[in-house]
């Protein structure tokens, strides 16, 4: 840590011996600043600043001991008390307040400085001390965020017993609520032919500072069911003591036949696509109708890349819309030149479906959220983003087409999530403005959306503030269809309370509110929060709409967001969060 200045605070005395004190204190380092007060009222504003060390003259009338003790105890508990007296001395000690007091002897000269000196040195100890307790705290809470957040299973372990274990290790058990897990050693969890393995891992961890490598054993669920795991050993830090994280990873299984069943399984628009509808988008391709070869999504050219993944999305997926049929004949029409694929080009070109993980905040109580952003794989391995997946398709009027392929994604997500997590939670996909303008693509996708299941309870569309702000007449009719078929909306891209905002809140109940990456992109380089995006994340709060705040790019910007009414923070601060 940098050498910084201790400071320090001196009642001024009326007579000589504080005098002789702050001289010789002035003098005993360079790195001492010394504010001298007149009075209880100018020594308050200094505690603000947390002086190091308090000097006060015990002799001198019209100042209440008791009341400087309880004005350190108020506002600098970590300021260490020091009497100077000419005729007594007493050993440094903590009262019941918590402040530590002590008195020095200021008659002899070479024995004052021995004193300063010896009080200098523990106030600089006691300050880094400090420091490296609060560092070691945020570290902690970083620590047990990454945990509870993690999709692998972790657990902290001390003296063969559980003190805490996130949902995916109760799931991995088959532990219902974290008590029962608690009540249970961890040695009834591991089969016994791994036991002596196990306890000399342990052990081996609790004794040294490193983690352990990746072992592969057996464990035991509740039901006394063996899993084959991986697991590690790394020392940790649980409220404040040693202990040592399980990271478990199950290894899979395969079954040729469960594989089969899941593939049968896996598409949940299967039922109402039983009839295979014509493509809104441009003609298939001979690829996408050769039986033999099912062809994968298509790309005009590799320069325009992010501007036609979107074409060709409904082509290369069962997921297409419902539009009129076309003639049998269309099939053999011979497709446009310009929307021919080149093959050699396209052998690595895919469309991926991903969905971003938020920031849930202490004070938010609401399902984990996740956003729905697929990202497209060119040629040499490189990500186009959705944010350019979604500039080309309004260009090439393909919106549509990304928006119908990622809520299919979507939709399985919700159903694996529904099927394989104890926590709720919410999967957002935006969609474009072609829910007003097109009427008929949009009551195509209610119908799609009558048909479902429960997997629609965990969806949500995002739809964007200015969009809604155009279409909010067409909205007022199609908000209560939605909400009929079990679709929960979320408003996208709010950038300030106008009546647009108070109308939607009003007809669309929304389960969320998502602010423009802009107002956080002000927070992270003003380092500060404007009124306005206060008054709007209040407002928000106030009619019972949980608020998630996008672009968040560094912790300073995460905990000034947090200090207001927050659930849910997103930006680049998870990448690196998450290193």
């Amino acid at each position: 840590m940098n050498r910084q200045p201790i400071h320090c605070s001196i009642i001024r005395p009326s007579g000589s011996g504080l005098s002789r004190l702050e001289i010789r204190l002035r003098a005993l380092d360079a790195d001492i600043q010394v504010h001298p007060a007149t009075s209880l009222t100018e020594l308050k504003h200094q505690l603000s600043d947390s002086p190091a060390l308090l000097f006060y003259l015990v002799s001198r009338p019209g100042h209440n001991q008791e009341q400087l003790l309880r004005l350190l105890q108020q506002h600098s508990p970590d300021t260490i008390l020091v009497y100077a007296s000419a005729r007594r001395w007493s050993v440094l000690e903590s009262r019941l307040s918590g402040i530590e007091v002590c008195t020095i002897s200021t008659t002899d000269e070479d024995y004052l400085s021995q004193q300063l000196d010896f009080l200098i040195k523990y106030a600089r100890l006691k300050r880094r001390f400090r420091q490296c307790k609060h560092l070691l705290s945020i570290a902690e809470l970083r620590s047990q965020w990454l945990v509870d957040f993690s999709r692998e299973a972790v657990a902290y372990v001390m003296g063969g017993r559980h003190l805490y274990a996130n949902l995916a290790y109760l799931s991995l058990f088959g532990f219902e609520r974290l008590e029962e897990l608690l009540k249970t050693p961890v040695a009834e969890l591991v089969r016994e032919d791994d036991k002596t393995v196990f306890r000399s891992l342990v052990t081996s961890t609790e004794n040294g500072a490193r983690p352990s490598g990746r072992v592969r054993m057996t464990l035991v669920r509740r039901d006394r069911r063996g899993v084959r795991v991986e697991i590690r050993f790394i020392p940790s830090v649980y409220r404040g003591q040693r202990c040592l994280q399980l990271h478990v990873h199950p290894v899979p299984q395969r079954s040729k036949s469960r594989e089969a069943d899941n593939r049968k399984q896996r598409n949940p628009w299967r039922e109402p696509l039983a009839r295979r509808p014509a493509a809104a988008g441009p003609p298939p391709t001979p690829a996408a109708r050769s039986p033999a070869r099912p062809a994968a999504a298509s790309v005009q050219n590799s320069s325009s890349a992010a501007g036609n993944a979107a074409m060709a999305v409904a082509p290369g997926t069962e997921v297409t819309t419902a539009a009129a049929t076309r003639p049998a004949r269309a099939a053999t029409r011979r497709p446009s030149p310009r929307l021919q694929p080149r093959r050699t080009r396209m052998r690595n070109m895919a469309l991926q479906p991903h969905f971003l993980e938020t920031i849930s905040t202490i004070g938010s109580r609401g399902p984990g959220v996740l956003l729905a952003e697929p990202f497209l794989l060119d040629q040499a391995g490189r990500r186009v983003p959705y944010r350019k997946l979604l500039a080309g398709a309004e260009r090439n009027a393909t919106r549509f087409q990304l928006d119908w392929w990622n809520i299919h994604k979507a939709v399985l997500e919700a159903r694996r999530l529904q099927r394989t997590s104890r926590q709720p939670y919410l999967v957002v996909v935006e969609v474009g403005a072609w829910l007003f303008s097109q009427p008929a693509r949009a009551r195509e996708l209610l119908a799609l959306f009558n048909q479902q299941g429960r997997e629609l309870e965990s969806l949500a569309l995002a739809i964007s503030h200015e969009h809604f702000r155009r279409f909010q007449w067409i909205a007022e009719k199609l908000f209560p269809a939605l909400g009929a078929a079990g679709i929960r909306l979320v408003i996208n891209a709010v950038e300030a309370r106008d009546a647009a905002l108070g109308s939607f809140v009003d007809i669309g109940r929304p389960a969320l509110a998502r602010i423009a990456p802009a107002l956080a992109g002000d927070v992270a380089r003003e380092h500060l929060l404007r009124q306005p995006l206060q008054e709007l994340v209040g407002w928000l709060d106030a009619r019972g709409v949980p608020v998630l705040v996008s672009g968040v790019m560094d912790v300073q910007s995460m905990n000034l967001l947090s200090a207001i009414p927050v659930s849910y923070l997103e930006g680049e601060i998870m990448a690196r969060l998450s290193r």
